[in-house]
């Protein structure tokens, strides 16, 4: 079978797609890493504020 233009346009297109979808993935797994280093900065933060005020109190 020879290759056509348009099938070449289709194939060019699912590349693409599945690249963007790569790049999505990457970013989506660089926001999580982001998320849980904040919630575990938060999470002993309020830790440590919990602590002072039961000492304080």
């Amino acid at each position: 079978m020879l290759t056509t233009p348009e099938l070449i346009r289709l194939n060019l297109d699912r590349v693409f797609l599945a690249l963007e979808d790569m790049v999505q993935v990457e970013l989506i797994r660089t926001r999580w890493k982001e998320i849980k280093s904040l919630q575990q900065a938060t999470t002993s933060t309020s830790q440590s504020f919990s602590l002072q005020n039961l000492q304080t109190a």
